[in-house]
């Protein structure tokens, strides 16, 4: 892993933090140094993943269910064979992040697909089949329109390309959906939610912010710090976050990208920093452990406890593949338990085959999340459970 290299300014004047590591790191090299449970029940987030199958819009893999669209021909640098209809520029986004991070020449058919899934006020939608028509508005009802998930792993996957411009644009676009509370929602019109929030956070590390951005930033995090679990939570979930505020209980991905969030932004670089548990004096309701510390303390707590794995939020006796990779990526930006860290490769690489594959096919953005928590690792990623990832993941490129 590396730190943020300055650059120059973006044309619109924002100056960007992030180089492509690519441009900096030998693509030769053979062992890189260095990646996505809600709850059950009527919640808002229940619903939207049984009305779109929200696990692959922000998981990467569960859409890939759905056949391949006939419009396949028109998606030349996409990666995965699967259909993109709920996922297609999340994985997008995942994939050039994930080669960025190996230090990978990035195709140029990827950067050009995704830049013509942008929409014109930056922003970007799960999916455009027709980019000749414009995107649908965001409607939180149906899930569908511009939504800040997608438009944020896609301003990383700029940044990673070099696009800083598009990339200024997309982020603008996040900043303008904060709402009056400080955090995110997945699109506009719905409520904050915690890994909204925390993909928010993540593209902010890309760029050098003015004062006002660097406000809406401290926003956020107040938002987060309001959604963790303390004091009045039963023990094993303190540090936790919910999804949305009220739910009352812990959710693996929001806590997971939240965490990601607050330290890097993809590809991971280092952000040290420490855990600790939620201490409650007496009858405090918030304990004195900070957000940051009290989440990356809970994060491998269950981690160890799962022997490397989260468990889902929706059976808490199945893992959680997806959550796991990324609490193991803000493990590694934080240097914070490498112990743990071990332990959470070590069941990634066990888990990988098989949650690579959708239908027997493998699944891009599972590849890639598995790529990015190689390359945040320091694991081999052409060692990583049988399979080389860089490879497999070139080997989906339309």
């Amino acid at each position: 892993m590396i730190g943020p290299v300055p650059s120059v300014g973006a044309p619109d004047g924002r100056e960007r933090l992030h180089s492509p590591r690519s441009a900096i790191r030998s693509p030769a090299r053979g062992r890189v140094t260095g990646i996505t449970g809600p709850l059950i029940g009527r919640s808002p987030l229940y619903r939207r993943l049984t009305a779109v199958a929200v696990v692959g819009a922000l998981a990467t893999s569960s859409a890939a269910l759905f056949a391949a669209p006939a419009s396949a021909a028109r998606d030349t640098g996409l990666f995965g064979s699967q259909s993109p209809t709920y996922d297609g520029v999340y994985r997008q986004g995942l994939s050039i992040t994930a080669l960025d991070g190996a230090g990978r020449t990035i195709p140029r058919s990827a950067v050009s697909w995704l830049l013509k899934q942008q929409c014109g006020n930056g922003s970007f939608t799960a999916y455009r089949a027709d980019t000749s028509r414009r995107c649908d508005k965001p409607d939180p009802e149906s899930y569908t329109g511009q939504d800040t998930n997608a438009t944020a792993m896609a301003t990383m996957a700029l940044l990673s390309a070099g696009k800083s411009k598009a990339a200024s644009r997309a982020f603008d676009y996040l900043l303008a959906q904060q709402r009056s509370d400080g955090g995110l929602p997945w699109f506009r019109g719905g409520a904050s939610d915690s890994n909204s929030t925390g993909l928010f956070l993540a593209a902010a590390h890309g760029f050098r912010l003015e004062k006002a951005e660097r406000g809406q930033v401290r926003a956020a995090k107040r938002w987060l710090a309001s959604v963790q679990l303390r004091c009045t939570a039963p023990v094993g979930q303190r540090g936790l976050l919910q999804f949305q505020a009220g739910t009352d209980a812990p959710d693996a991905l929001g806590s997971a990208q939240a965490a990601l969030g607050l330290l890097t932004a993809l590809p991971v670089v280092d952000d040290p920093a420490t855990g600790s548990s939620v201490r409650c004096d007496g009858s405090q309701e918030v304990g004195s452990t900070s957000l940051t510390e009290g989440l990356l303390h809970a994060l491998a707590r269950d981690l160890k406890a799962g022997r490397g794995l989260l468990p889902s939020s929706f059976d808490p006796e199945q893992p959680d593949i997806t959550s796991s990779a990324n609490a193991a990526m803000a493990l590694a930006a934080a240097q914070h338990r490498k112990d743990v860290l071990r332990t959470a490769v070590k069941a990634l690489k066990k888990a990988a085959p098989d949650y690579v594959l959708t239908n027997g096919k493998t699944a891009a953005g599972s590849t890639a999340t598995l790529l990015l928590a190689a390359d945040a690792a320091g694991a081999d990623p052409a060692r990583f459970g049988g399979l080389d990832l860089v490879q497999s993941l070139l080997g989906t490129l339309r």
